[in-house]
C-alpha cells in the first residue's frame, strides 16, 4: 500500500496521516522533532523516539519524546541490544507487546525498560530500499500489542521521518553530511573515538573493543558516551 492510499485508510488519525504524507510530497518535510511529538497522540503510546544510524555507524537519538524514551534510546545505543537496534540493522519491523516476555533475548535492555516503567516497544525501521538509516521506535508504559492501524499508522510515519531526514541531504555533496545530520552524530563521536583506541590497546578488532566499552559501561552504572571520554581524555585504559 502507497503513503498516498495509506493517508486515506479509515481511522481517528486519517487527517494527520493526510498531514504527514503532503508534507512530505511538497518537499518541506516537517522536522523529526515534530514527528515524534505527535506519536503519543496518533498512536495509541507514551513515547517516542527517531534513532540514526549515520553511515552504517551505530545508533545516535536524532529525535525523543516521551517518558522513558532519553532512557530506552540511551540503553539501546550503550548496550546495542534491543527493539530499536535490531529494527535499524536489519531493517524488519520489531513489536514487542510485553518486554518482560523478552529477557531472554535482550536480558540487559528489559532490566532498564522494566527498571523505568516501559512495559511495551515497538520499532520501525527507517529505510528506503536496501538503504536503512535508523528507527522509529515507540514505547508504551503497558503491556499490549498495538491495533492493526497504529501498525499502519507508524509504518507511514516512519516513511515520512526517513523522507524528512534524508531531505537535509538533498543538496550536500556525496559522502559528506548536512550540518543538521553532522551535528547528531557528533554527539558519539567521543565512542568511534575510544574504540579505536581500545582496539589498539588490546590488540583486538573494533568491533571487540566496542563489547568492551560496553561491557565497561554496564558493570559500571554508567553511559557509554562517558566511558568514551574517559578513554579518549586518558583517564582510563583498558589492558588486555
Amino acid at each position: 500500500m502507497s503513503p498516498q492510499e495509506m493517508a486515506w485508510d479509515g481511522g481517528a488519525s486519517r487527517a494527520l496521516r493526510l498531514h504527514f504524507v503532503l508534507d512530505a510530497l511538497a518537499g518541506d518535510p516537517i522536522t523529526p522533532a515534530e514527528i515524534c511529538a505527535h506519536c503519543p497522540e496518533v498512536l495509541s503510546v507514551t513515547g517516542a523516539a527517531i534513532a540514526l544510524a549515520i553511515a552504517g555507524e551505530e545508533l545516535t537519538a536524532a529525535c525523543l519524546c516521551g517518558p522513558g524514551s532519553d532512557v530506552l534510546s540511551e540503553a539501546a545505543f550503550t548496550l546495542g541490544e534491543g527493539p530499536t537496534v535490531e529494527a535499524a540493522r536489519r531493517g524488519v519491523v520489531v513489536l514487542v507487546p510485553d518486554v518482560g516476555r523478552a529477557v531472554q533475548r535482550w536480558p540487559r535492555y528489559v532490566h532498564v525498560a522494566r527498571r523505568f516503567g516501559i512495559d511495551a516497544v515497538f520499532a520501525f525501521p527507517l529505510a528506503i530500499g536496501e538503504t536503512r538509516i535508523g528507527a522509529l521506535s515507540l514505547f508504551r508504559n503497558r503491556p499490549g500489542a498495538l491495533a492493526p492501524a497504529d501498525v499502519s499508522d507508524a509504518v507511514l510515519v516512519a516513511q515520512v521521518a526517513t523522507h524528512a531526514l534524508l531531505a537535509w541531504q538533498a543538496d550536500v555533496a556525496p559522502m559528506a553530511l548536512s550540518d543538521e545530520l553532522a551535528e547528531l552524530a557528533g554527539r558519539h563521536t567521543h565512542v568511534h573515538q575510544a574504540t579505536g583506541m581500545v582496539a589498539a590497546q588490546l590488540g583486538v578488532p573494533v568491533q571487540d573493543a566496542l563489547v568492551r566499552l560496553r561491557a565497561e559501561a554496564w558493570a559500571s552504572r554508567r553511559r557509554l558516551a562517558e566511558v568514551a571520554a574517559d578513554v579518549v581524555g586518558r583517564r582510563m585504559r583498558f589492558e588486555p
